[in-house]
């Protein structure tokens, strides 16, 4: 993560899947759970004046194996509040 500006950050995630063997064959030939594709999570955080609680704006892009794109600008706003303990 990076900070962007005041009370501001980005975060940046990846993450990969694979695709499951079809058959056996494939397993015992050395292949498998291949590579199918990836995604790319960027979240941009508002920190609140108190650092109390935070919002948040998540944008998912998904590619294939190929780096085609399957699925982008999909978006989800979160709200998180500090744990006191």
């Amino acid at each position: 993560w990076k900070q962007t500006g005041p009370r501001q950050f980005q975060a940046k995630y990846s993450f990969y899947w694979t695709k499951a063997p079809t058959e056996f064959k494939q397993i015992a030939d050395g292949g498998g759970w291949m590579p199918a594709g990836y995604g790319v999570l960027l979240e941009k955080i508002t920190l609140s004046a108190d650092g109390s609680s935070s919002s948040s704006t998540l944008t998912l892009d998904t590619f294939d194996a190929s780096r085609n794109p399957v699925e982008t600008g999909a978006q989800a706003l979160a709200t998180a509040t500090r744990m006191r303990f």
